[in-house]
């Protein structure tokens, strides 16, 4: 059954980042291998999982073997997964500067879908996912058991600290 060995965007592209940071606080800092394989755990989220034309990172997908390539399950956005998104992408602009992926758009791109499709500017806080994907989330309950707080914080400082010139440091 799918729903035990599906990919998750989100998480891929979450311990893309993750992997980057553990290798930090190990002390192997700029590790070609973790590099290379959380690069490419970013370009597969963005390839497969993420709309162009948007910037929402979809749910989930999965390889069928009687099936060329992936098959999107849910092209739903969750606030987590585009929170990991837009920061993973931009430490990736900064390790891969001139890389054809063009990292720094996908930021971009991501986080304006975040501005106007997941942050609510009236009440504060995150809706659950996309208002452009399901309108009713407006007036929905914005919690969950799940939702917790530390993506957008932990995405959002990171990437201050990186827009303001501090590099890939990370606030633990």
């Amino acid at each position: 059954e799918h729903v035990f060995d599906q990919i998750s965007f989100g998480h891929d592209i979450e311990t893309a980042f993750l992997m980057l940071e553990a290798s930090e606080v190990i002390g192997i800092e700029n590790d070609e291998k973790t590099q290379e394989v959380s690069k490419r755990m970013t370009d597969h989220t963005i390839q497969y999982g993420w709309d162009p034309l948007t910037g929402a990172t979809y749910e989930s997908g999965y390889y069928f073997e009687d099936k060329e390539g992936m098959t999107i399950l849910e092209s739903y956005t969750q606030w987590w997964a585009s929170t990991e998104s837009f920061h993973t992408m931009l430490i990736m602009s900064e390790l891969y500067p001139e890389d054809p992926m063009g990292y720094y758009d996908k930021f971009t791109l991501t986080w304006d879908y975040c501005k106007k499709y997941l942050i609510d500017h009236e009440h504060g806080g995150w809706y659950r996912t996309g208002i452009n994907e399901h309108p009713g989330e407006k007036d929905g309950d914005k919690g969950s058991v799940w939702k917790g707080n530390y993506h957008n914080a932990r995405s959002l400082i990171n990437c201050i600290h990186i827009l303001r010139g501090k590099g890939t440091e990370h606030q633990h």
